[in-house]
């Protein structure tokens, strides 16, 4: 295995981005004057920034030599010559770059604090009415709470990818459900092993009796155990099907026992996931998230009923 290399600098462009999953293409400035393209999952970068990223060089056949980041520790840009180039870039909705120079001019080194702490303070600055400046204020808060979540899952070398998931799940308050239940990111969902989450949590000063890490052991044992069963279904219909020649009362209702074993299982793990989720509000959330928008709840019925539908009605006669 290779042995990872360090790149530090400034960014001084951005190539290409995906909004989606983070990956993006960047010219970054280093330390000894040279401009090198970074690739990488570094979501909502814009130029003046400072990156000090651990990776790869790599050759791309049509774009030759490139750094591929694996880790990225990002700092916000502090000159004025690079607050300018950073809010000039358009990362934050509503400021250009003749507002990013009033503002640079107002506040100085300050300004990102200003922006993020004290957003009433940039509407004196002309150009600027009171609304204007707390939506300015509400998009930079946006982009500083993904990055803080990004640093949280970088201290524990988990993949930056997770916070653009995290991020469009429970918006601001990613980081404050993680550090109340780093659980949360166990299990199938966002694919972290609950081992690696168990040890994040323990080294985090979390218990071994903590509820959260109950919960989330019953979680990954219910998706476990239904699984299984269904895994063992499939095994007894394929040597029923192996076996049976033609029609077999026997073997009909062997398959109806296993898919009946499967259904209880889920049945099971719906029920544990109820009761956990109701307690967190969880499920009311979602039950609003329907009620807002019921075709959507709508849909979900329907295809619900056509599934179990389609398989007590046309499994059984098959």
């Amino acid at each position: 295995m290779e042995e990872l290399v360090t790149c530090e600098g400034t960014v001084h462009s951005i190539i290409f981005q995906n909004a989606e999953n983070g990956y993006t293409v960047l010219r970054l400035l280093t330390e000894e004057g040279e401009v090198i393209t970074v690739v990488g999952c570094i979501p909502c970068v814009a130029p003046g920034e400072k990156l000090t990223a651990d990776g790869l060089w790599v050759s791309h056949p049509s774009y030759g030599q490139q750094f591929a980041a694996e880790t990225v520790e990002r700092l916000m840009p502090e000159t004025e010559e690079e607050l300018i180039s950073y809010l000039s870039s358009g990362i934050i909705k509503g400021v250009g770059p003749a507002t990013a120079e009033r503002l640079v001019e107002r506040f100085g080194g300050e300004t990102l604090a200003v922006i993020e702490e004290e957003p009433e303070r940039l509407s004196t600055v002309k150009g600027i009415t009171s609304k204007r400046a707390m939506e300015i204020s509400a998009a930079f808060r946006e982009l500083t709470g993904l990055r803080r979540v990004m640093e949280f899952l970088a201290r524990y070398e988990l993949p930056v990818e997770l916070a653009m998931r995290l991020y469009r799940t429970y918006g601001a308050d990613a980081l404050p459900r993680l550090r109340a239940d780093p659980y949360l990111l166990a299990g199938e969902r966002y694919g972290v092993a609950f081992a690696d989450v168990d040890e994040i949590a323990l080294s985090m000063g979390f218990g071994g009796d903590s509820p959260c890490r109950t919960e989330a052991a019953v979680l990954c044992l219910c998706f476990g155990l239904t699984m299984g069963a269904e895994l063992m279904n499939t095994a007894v219909e394929r040597l029923c099907d192996k076996t049976a020649r033609g029609y077999d009362r026997m073997v009909r209702d062997a398959k109806d026992i296993a898919a009946a074993a499967v259904f209880v299982c889920a049945a099971a793990c719906v029920a544990v996931g109820v009761c956990i989720f109701l307690a967190h509000g969880v499920l009311a959330a979602a039950l609003r998230f329907l009620a807002a928008r019921l075709w959507l709840a709508m849909v979900f019925l329907v295809t619900v009923t056509a599934a179990v539908g389609f398989v007590f009605f046309f499994g059984r006669k098959q």
